[in-house]
């Protein structure tokens, strides 16, 4: 089994989910390329005219962010952000511009050469891309399209896949590929059965990588696949317990408050009335 053979999860954030008609404010989404789709889950744009305040959602997706923040070309700047273990709720109130690109967390440091388990606070793009990173933040702040800021990013991701050395899995990508396939459905003990390591081992090998143990991890993922399974309107909250490893419908929700601010119910109704 390898990365290759995968099927990638597809994150979801919440304004896919509580999409509305606002004409100050527009999220979307984008595919990346066939050939950086095992490290981009997708390209994002936010916009904003600030003639209002909106409240903005992000839940964990266990993903890192490269964001690109565009809404004045004086002082346009771009930052890795990392991972995040708990929801955020945001207020816009003056112009927002940003493009971002969503990587997978366990590929995402052979891209950039950092490990996510150091990304404690954002990193500028500067720091991770030397000098030529002025020239790339100006040319997205200038492109006339999203598709022309796609293809200049996409660019720049194939020139450093060209660059890498073949190297082979380690026991934290090779464990994130049983996990994943597992949607999330997996204990640490069977994660160090599976790889024939000690469950010390495997807790070390993540908290080194992502900087947070397996079973935050395990709950993000199953979170994500979860919120998936929901949004696609086919499951009912009390058969999708047992089936992600919950012990009851209550369980469920306690968790998924966690992650996402609000009832799994609650989110479903204002699905359901948008």
């Amino acid at each position: 089994m390898n990365k290759k053979s995968l099927t990638r999860f597809l994150p979801i954030q919440a304004p896919i989910l509580e999409q509305t008609n606002d004409e100050h404010y527009q999220y979307h989404e984008y595919r990346p390329s066939v050939n950086l789709a095992s490290y981009v889950a997708c390209y994002w744009t936010v916009h904003f005219d600030g003639k209002s305040i909106k409240p903005h959602r992000i839940v964990p997706d266990g993903c890192v962010d490269l964001i690109f923040d565009l809404a004045n070309p004086t002082t346009s700047h771009a930052f890795l952000s990392g991972l995040m273990t708990d929801y955020a709720l945001l207020s816009f109130h003056s112009p927002i511009k940003s493009f971002g690109v969503r990587f997978y967390s366990d590929s995402v440091s052979r891209l950039m050469r950092i490990p996510v388990s150091e990304l404690t606070r954002d990193v500028s793009i500067h720091d991770l891309w030397g000098s030529r990173s002025q020239e790339i933040i100006d040319a997205m702040a200038e492109a006339s399209s999203v598709q022309e800021q796609i293809e200049l990013i996409e660019g720049k991701l194939r020139e450093r896949i060209d660059g890498l050395s073949y190297k082979p899995e380690s026991l934290f990508e090779k464990s994130m590929v049983h996990l994943l396939s597992c949607r999330g459905v997996i204990s640490i003990k069977e994660l160090a059965a599976i790889e024939h390591y000690s469950e010390r081992t495997i807790r070390r090998a993540f908290k080194d990588e992502l900087g947070v143990s397996p079973k935050e991890m395990i709950e993000l993922v199953r979170f994500q696949f979860l919120l998936q399974e929901l949004s696609s309107g086919g499951a009912q909250l009390i058969n999708i317990a047992g089936t992600y490893g919950y012990y009851d419908q209550s369980h469920l929700t306690n968790q998924f408050k966690r992650y996402y601010g609000m009832a799994p119910s609650h989110v479903l109704e204002n699905r359901t009335s948008t």
